[in-house]
């Protein structure tokens, strides 16, 4: 059946409510620090997370409602009264680092993984249907989808600055779609994608073409 972006915004999951099934036994474990989502409404799910070689942690999810993303003792609440997405960094101590939200406006989008680059920038990839600003900081890159569905690469430093976004899997007509799923960095710096593709689209970021071509959905990488 055709890749459809799907964006839930009920039955929402609790951070932090169940943890992952243990295969592995450590001696003598030792708790560093934990971080919980708190807001007096709505609710909210964590999608991924990644690890800076610095220590610093950065993760992605949805939530709903009012939140605050500060788990020291200040405070940053963020309002999405229908769902947004966020990216949250914190400190190698636990320290709370900053936000940024992507609030559901007129267009889909979704984050689908997160990973630094070997410079320590923050890496977002997923897909997004329609206009929409893709710069969760005061300033705005609004984008257009060309064809139905497009993937993208959004650029964030490790302060949590917007540095840009690549739009790619543009397609022909109103029925392609691409979207990347997951996304990595090897040692070298090269960034590696891998996701779904139905119709023709073109991967070239750049002025050149590279157009693959599949009737029905396809993998990516």
């Amino acid at each position: 059946m055709p890749m459809r972006l799907l964006i839930w915004l009920a039955g929402w999951w609790f951070l932090g409510t169940e943890l992952p099934p243990q295969t592995t036994q450590c001696r003598n474990p030792v708790s560093q620090w934990a971080y919980t989502l708190l807001g007096p409404s709505g609710g909210g799910r964590l999608d991924d997370v990644a690890v800076a070689p610095d220590g610093n942690v950065c993760f992605t999810g949805v939530f709903g409602g009012i939140f605050d993303f500060d788990p020291g003792e200040g405070s940053d609440f963020r309002d999405a009264a229908n769902g947004a997405f966020f990216v949250t960094m914190l400190r190698a101590d636990g320290s709370y680092g900053w936000t940024r939200t992507f609030l559901f406006a007129e267009f889909t989008f979704a984050i689908a993984s997160i990973v630094f680059d070997v410079d320590g920038t923050v890496l977002l990839a997923g897909a997004f249907v329609g206009t929409g600003d893709l710069d969760p900081t005061d300033g705005v890159d609004e984008r257009t989808t060309v064809g139905h569905t497009n993937a993208f690469l959004i650029r964030l430093t490790s302060k949590g600055d917007y540095v840009g976004t690549t739009v790619f899997g543009t397609g022909t007509t109103g029925t392609d779609e691409a979207g990347s799923s997951a996304a990595a960095v090897d040692p070298a710096g090269n960034i590696i994608f891998a996701g779904g593709l139905r119709g023709t689209v073109d991967f070239d970021p750049t002025s050149g073409v590279d157009l693959p071509t599949t009737g029905d959905d396809a993998l990516h990488s």
